[in-house]
C-alpha cells in the first residue's frame, strides 16, 4: 500500500496493456477532459453575442456588468455574483441562458466559444486524460453536469459521438429550449451513476473525474479510477484533496503536494491520483 510515481508514458502504457478489449472508458468533462467549464464558456458566448435569455440577467446588468468587449473576466465577475446566491443556482443559470433558442443555435455558439477558449487558454485540454479519451473514443462515454449541447462539442473533438455524451438536458418545446430541466435534472453526484446504469453500464473498467460530484461514478470502476486533484487551483479542489486522503489513502500514505501521477492500490481498488499544478494561464483573461 505505497504510492508509486509514474511518468505519463508509463501510465499510458500500463493502461493500454491491462485494458480488456471490451473495456468501457468513462470521463467527466469539466476539470477532467478540459480545464475550466464548457457551460461557463457557452454562457459567456451567449452574453457576448447579445442573445442570452434576457430574463436570466440581473436587472442592473447593463450598468453594473456590461463591458465592451465583454471578455471572459467580465463574465467571471457576473458569474461570481450569480454564484453568491448559493446552492446550484449558478449551474442552473448557465443552462437557462440558453432558453428560447434552438439546440442547433446553442451548439453553434458553444462550438465557436469553446474554440475561442482553447485559443485563449481559458480552456485547455487536460493531459494525459484527454489523450486517453481520444485513444479509446470507440468505447468512451462522457458524463457531465454541464448542458449536453456544450459537452457534445468536447465529445466531437475527441471523436466521442453525441449518443455517448450524457449530461444535463433542458426540455425542448416547439423546437426551442424551455426553462425546464428534463429528469433527473442537473447530473451530479449519484445521478451520474444513475444515468450510466440506465444505459446498462454497471461495471466500467476506467472512470476519470476531478470532484466530489464524480465520486459515485468513480466507485463503479472495476479496473482503474483516475482522480485529478487541482487543489487550490479549482473550485472545491482543496476539499477534494481531503476526501482522497480520508477515503483512499487513509493512514497508508500522505497525498503529495508535488505535481505528478501517483498509483495506489488497496483492497482490490486501483487509483491513479494525478496532482495538478496551476494551469499555464489563469482562468481569468482580458482578451
Amino acid at each position: 500500500m505505497k504510492l508509486h510515481k509514474y511518468s505519463e508514458k508509463e501510465i499510458l502504457s500500463r493502461l493500454d496493456s491491462e485494458a480488456p478489449a471490451d473495456a468501457l472508458w468513462i470521463f467527466d468533462c469539466d476539470g477532467t477532459l478540459v480545464t475550466g467549464d464548457v457551460a461557463s464558456h457557452t454562457a459567456w458566448g451567449l452574453i457576448r453575442a447579445g442573445i442570452a435569455a434576457r430574463d436570466q440577467l440581473p436587472d442592473d446588468f447593463e450598468t453594473r456588468f456590461r463591458r465592451d468587449p465583454f471578455d471572459f473576466e467580465a463574465f467571471d465577475l457576473l458569474r461570481t455574483f450569480i454564484a453568491s446566491r448559493g446552492g446550484n443556482s449558478v449551474y442552473e443559470w448557465e443552462a437557462l441562458l440558453q432558453s428560447g433558442h434552438t439546440p442547433e443555435a446553442i451548439h453553434k455558439v458553444a462550438k465557436e466559444i469553446i474554440d475561442i477558449g482553447l485559443g485563449l487558454h481559458t480552456l485547455q485540454w487536460t493531459e494525459p486524460v484527454s489523450t486517453i479519451a481520444r485513444r479509446h473514443a470507440d468505447r468512451a462515454w462522457i458524463v457531465s453536469g454541464s448542458p449536453q449541447v456544450c459537452v457534445q462539442v468536447i465529445g466531437e473533438k475527441l471523436n466521442i459521438p453525441k449518443e455517448r455524451t450524457l449530461a444535463s438536458l433542458l426540455e425542448v418545446k416547439d423546437g426551442l429550449y424551455t426553462r425546464n430541466f428534463l429528469p433527473p435534472g442537473i447530473v451530479w453526484e449519484g445521478l451520474k451513476r444513475l444515468i450510466l446504469e440506465e444505459k446498462g453500464i454497471y461495471r466500467p473498467w476506467f472512470v476519470a473525474g476531478d470532484s466530489i460530484g464524480d465520486w459515485a461514478m468513480m466507485e463503479m470502476a472495476v479496473g482503474w479510477r483516475w482522480c485529478i486533484l487541482w487543489g487550490e487551483h479549482r473550485h472545491r479542489g482543496v476539499e477534494m484533496r481531503g476526501i482522497v486522503q480520508e477515503r483512499v489513502l487513509k493512514d497508508a500514505a500522505l497525498l503529495p503536494e508535488e505535481p505528478g501521477i501517483y498509483v495506489f492500490s488497496d483492497e482490490g481498488k486501483n487509483w491513479i491520483l494525478e496532482v495538478k499544478s496551476k494551469p499555464e494561464r489563469p482562468d481569468r483573461v482580458t482578451k
